[in-house]
C-alpha cells in the first residue's frame, strides 16, 4: 500500500500552482517533486491538466523508484548500439550557442512556439541561474554535438527536464539514451528517484518514457505516488470542466440566449496573475455572451474546477498584452479567444441554474 507523503503547508490547492522560489536545490527540491511538481523557467509548477489545440486532456506525474530498478533487454539493447558508435560526457550544466542551435532545430519538429530559446525554456526572464543545481548529458558524432540532455539534482532525486537531439539520427532514440545515462547516473550516485515529467491521457507524445520501466504515478485524489493499478478510478478534472461547462451551454440554448462558446489559450495565466495584483480569466473554456460585450468589456461564463463553481463575469482584454501574442500561435478555428481576458466583476454559485438566472436578469434589466 503507498503510504501518503509529507504534506506542505497550502502547497497544492489549484488544479495549477506555480511558485517561484530561490535556490531549488537539496531536500528542497525533492520535495516539490514528490508533491508532483515539474521545473517551469525558473520556478516550479503543478498541473492537472493540459491543453492543446482547444482539447483538454489530463495530466499524470511519473518517476521511477531507482532502488531495485533494471532496465528491459530493448533499451539495453539500444545503449550498447549507441555506445558503440557515440560518445558521451556528464557534466554540470553549462548553456552554449551549440546547445542552443540544437535545442532549436530539434524543437522545431513540435511547432511550439512558446520557448523561442535554450535559454528562456530552463530560466526564464530569471538571472539568477543557480536557482537548480543542473546537469548535462552530451552525445557526440566525433566532434559534432548531436543530442543532449539537461537534469536537476536534489538531495535524493534527478529531475529530467529535457532533451534534444540532431533530426539526421533519428534512427538511433537518442532521446532514450540520454535518458537511460541520466537513470545510470543517479543509480550510480545512489539517488532514490528519477522525475521525467508526465505523461497524458489522450496525447501520446510523452508515452516513450514509459520504456524506461515501471513506473509510479502520482494520484491526484490522495496525494501520494501509487501504482498505475492503485490509481483512483475518478473522473480527471479536464472532463470535469468540459461536463460543467456543457451544463451552461445547454442551459443558454433551452433559454434561448444568444452565446458563443470559447477555448481559451492564456488560461494559465489565470493562475500567475495575483503575484502582481492583476486576476486573469482561470478556465480553458468559457461562453462568450455577445448581448452584454462592447468593446470595453466582455461578459463570460465558465467553470471554476478549484472552488467546483459556476462564474458570471465581466472582463477586459488586457491590451498591454498583444506584444506577447505572435499570430501563429493561434489557430484561428473560430472558437478560440486570443486577447488576455482580466476580471472586473465576478459572481459565483454552485449551480449552474443559478448563473443563468443572474445572466437572464441582468439581459431583462438591461432591456427595460
Amino acid at each position: 500500500m503507498p503510504t501518503t507523503l509529507f504534506q506542505m503547508t497550502n502547497l497544492r490547492k489549484q488544479i495549477i500552482n506555480f511558485v517561484q522560489p530561490t535556490y531549488m536545490i537539496g531536500r528542497k527540491l525533492d520535495l516539490y517533486l514528490a508533491q508532483g511538481y515539474f521545473r517551469h523557467a525558473g520556478g516550479m509548477f503543478s498541473t492537472q491538466i493540459y491543453s492543446q489545440k482547444g482539447e483538454l486532456d489530463e495530466v499524470r506525474n511519473i518517476r521511477l523508484n531507482l532502488e531495485h530498478h533494471q532496465f528491459s533487454k530493448s533499451i539495453q539493447k539500444i545503449a550498447r548500439r549507441v555506445e558503440k558508435k557515440f560518445s558521451y560526457s556528464i557534466q554540470p550544466f553549462v548553456i552554449s550557442p551549440e546547445k542552443e542551435d540544437l535545442y532549436m532545430r530539434h524543437f522545431s519538429k513540435f511547432n511550439s512556439k512558446n520557448n523561442n530559446s535554450l535559454e528562456s525554456f530552463l530560466f526564464g526572464s530569471s538571472i539568477y541561474f543557480s536557482n537548480f543545481n543542473s546537469y548535462e548529458v552530451n552525445i557526440y558524432d566525433g566532434d559534432q554535438l548531436i543530442a543532449f540532455s539537461v537534469f536537476d539534482i536534489g538531495k535524493n532525486s534527478i529531475a529530467s527536464i529535457l532533451g534534444a537531439y540532431n533530426l539526421d539520427y533519428g534512427a538511433y532514440s537518442l532521446g532514450l539514451f540520454t535518458m537511460y545515462l541520466e537513470i545510470s547516473w543517479g543509480i550510480k550516485n545512489q539517488y532514490n528517484y528519477y522525475y521525467p515529467g508526465y505523461i497524458m491521457q489522450k496525447n501520446k507524445l510523452f508515452n516513450y518514457k514509459l520504456r524506461l520501466g515501471e513506473y509510479e504515478y502520482f494520484d491526484w485524489v490522495k496525494g501520494c505516488w501509487v501504482s498505475k493499478e492503485d490509481l483512483t478510478p475518478t473522473k480527471g478534472s479536464a472532463q470535469i470542466i468540459e461536463d460543467e461547462t456543457s451544463k451552461l451551454i445547454h442551459l443558454l440554448e433551452k433559454v434561448g440566449i444568444p452565446f458563443q462558446y470559447k477555448e481559451y489559450y492564456y488560461f494559465m495565466y489565470g493562475y500567475t496573475s495575483n503575484m502582481n495584483n492583476q486576476f486573469y480569466v482561470k478556465s480553458p473554456k468559457h461562453i462568450y455572451i455577445p448581448l452584454l460585450s462592447n468593446d470595453e468589456k466582455i461578459c463570460i461564463l465558465e467553470y471554476d474546477i478549484d472552488e467546483k463553481k459556476f462564474v458570471f463575469a465581466i472582463t477586459r482584454a488586457d491590451e498591454s498584452f498583444n506584444h506577447h501574442i505572435s499570430p501563429d500561435q493561434i489557430e484561428d478555428n473560430g472558437r478560440q479567444e486570443i486577447r488576455l481576458l482580466e476580471y472586473i466583476s465576478i459572481e459565483k454559485t454552485t449551480l449552474a441554474e443559478e448563473i443563468i438566472y443572474k445572466l437572464w436578469k441582468t439581459l431583462n434589466t438591461q432591456t427595460h
